[in-house]
């Protein structure tokens, strides 16, 4: 795949002509395009956008923020623009060293101004504390863990689960990794299309 070859409009600079403002840009050159591996993170200098996806073309994360320093500021000097960008796993970090954690709403439920919420109950309620056992859960099954759980006959719909699989978890009949012990089964007995089934190891996948 040839990023290096996939322009983009540049951040850096588009808020300066916006505003029709000429503005050198050190970033892309004044040619106001640049390729995804040039959109960074100014915290760990990585690419912003998740390279190898279809979205690839996309920062992800708190891009080109700006906060301007205030009359008597101590850490950030008067009238002084600090322009800076943070990707998701560096938000994710300084969340987690929050004091105060941030909210966590799902942003497809935010009512807009005017418009009526005719089903509230709908509206999914989560928090921090949610969103980040979540997190932690999807980087388990991102490092192998899930898999390896699998391998080993544990239940692996909650990290870490030492419990026996008992049964494993088909869609629409469709085989899955997806096992979970007594306990845990819940979690996807009332899902659309989902079934509990005898777990079927490894060893018994090759003859379904």
């Amino acid at each position: 795949m040839d990023i290096e070859n996939k322009y983009i409009n540049c951040s850096a600079c588009n808020w300066a002509l916006e505003k029709g403002w000429e503005k050198d840009c050190r970033v892309c050159d004044n040619t106001r395009q640049v390729t995804p591996l040039q959109i960074l993170c100014n915290m760990c200098g990585e690419t912003m956008c998740p390279i190898g996806t279809m979205n690839e073309k996309y920062p992800h994360g708190l891009v080109s923020a700006k906060v301007i320093g205030g009359y008597n500021s101590t850490h950030l000097l008067d009238m002084n623009c600090y322009q800076f960008s943070l990707c998701e796993k560096c938000l994710r970090q300084l969340f987690i060293q929050f004091k105060i954690k941030p909210d966590v709403f799902c942003a497809s439920h935010i009512p807009q101004e005017g418009m009526t919420v005719l089903y509230p109950s709908f509206i999914p309620d989560t928090n921090w504390e949610e969103d980040q056992y979540q997190y932690e859960y999807d980087m388990w099954r991102e490092n192998g863990s899930y898999h390896q759980a699998y391998l080993n006959g544990k239940c692996n719909l909650v990290k870490d689960c030492n419990n026996d699989a008992v049964y494993t978890v088909k869609y629409s009949d469709e085989f899955t990794e997806d096992c979970c012990c007594e306990e845990h089964s819940k979690k996807r007995s009332n899902v659309l299309n989902a079934k509990l089934v005898q777990f079927i190891s490894n060893i018994l996948k090759p003859f379904l």
